[in-house]
């Protein structure tokens, strides 16, 4: 099962939900286990974000199900106690036959319709139209709209002459700012045949805002180890898509 949650949701309150969700799947006797997967797997085949959660529902053996109990009326019930989480578009496959249809679809779905067009925030209008008209052809079920528009980003660009004048490159500040906000992997650590990466971060309070990041320290070729220069080097907007 897979559900999809608000384009912009953070970490924390997906995480949550997570929870939620495979309480109530595990809450059902047919149910064995429920194992979660929150975002993008580790091998990044799969480009998401905190808005997509797959869910593994493993279900005993059909001669071990309550008399008259279906798959497609278990899936029915689930689907109805679900519908209580307002803004999440739910999705019910099977191991393989997912695989399949998202490379049939090209998409995560069994069949898609796709528009084209210049301007995304009209698409996303047009979106929303035709699912309401898809919503009413008999033998559709699932329906959802995959959103490209909600999740904000913080473009920064660099002031080169600025920059210059110090003697730093775009370079070092690139490594500065990712450093900072995404984490830089200094070293890595092996645990048995497992190898981890060592990352660095900033703590949130120093990257939480355009204004922390914005102050974000940088040694120039003449500073000393106690001689730090705060270069205001950075302008910075925040850009919905």
């Amino acid at each position: 099962m897979r559900a999809t949650l608000p384009q912009d949701i953070s970490y924390e309150e997906s995480a949550k939900m997570a929870n939620q969700i495979r309480e109530i799947l595990l809450g059902y006797p047919v149910v064995t286990q429920v194992v979660s997967q929150l975002g993008r797997p580790d091998d990044g085949t799969d480009v998401t974000t905190f808005n997509n959660i797959e869910f593994m529902v493993s279900l005993k053996r059909l001669n071990a199900w309550p008399s008259g109990l279906t798959k497609d009326k278990l899936v029915a019930q689930m689907d109805s106690q679900l519908e209580k989480f307002v803004g999440i578009d739910f999705n019910f496959s099977q191991n393989i036959q997912d695989n399949v249809e998202e490379a049939m679809s090209g998409v995560k779905g069994e069949n898609s319709l796709k528009i084209f067009g210049d301007d995304i925030n009209v698409l996303v209008e047009k979106a929303s139209q035709i699912k309401d008209i898809m919503a009413g052809v008999r033998g559709v079920v699932d329906l959802g709209v995959f959103q490209e528009t909600g999740q904000p980003q913080l473009l920064i660009s660099i002031d080169r002459t600025a920059s210059a004048r110090y003697g730093i490159m775009a370079a070092d500040l690139n490594a500065a700012v990712q450093a900072a906000i995404g984490g830089f992997a200094a070293t890595q650590i092996l645990e048995g045949d497992c190898r981890f990466d060592f990352v660095i971060r900033y703590q949130p309070e120093f990257r939480r805002t355009s204004e922390t990041i914005r102050n974000i320290l940088l040694p120039t070729a003449t500073a000393t180890a106690s001689r730090w220069l705060r270069l205001p080097m950075f302008r910075s907007e925040r850009v919905p898509l």
